[in-house]
């Protein structure tokens, strides 16, 4: 089996509004931001959060939050 170990991508669907997508790599590239933003349009949710575990501070570079158009049509 070829497996790279510095790889791991999930993603989850939460209550029909937003796109939690999980990884762990080395560095988010505008690939990984594209491929969660895709997602999001794709799945036409308001709200995507891109995290990376593989950084030394979650909170300040490990998440990445997107907002898409359909946020705009949720109920105030």
């Amino acid at each position: 089996h070829n497996i790279k170990k510095d790889l791991v991508n999930v993603v989850k669907l939460i209550e029909n509004l937003i796109v939690l997508e999980l990884k762990s790599v080395n560095d988010i590239h505008n690939i990984h931001k594209a491929q969660t933003m895709n997602y999001m349009n794709l799945l036409q949710v308001p709200k995507a959060i891109l995290v990376n575990f593989n950084v030394y501070n979650l909170y300040n570079e490990g998440t990445e939050t997107f907002v898409s158009r359909n946020f705009e049509n949720l109920p105030r």
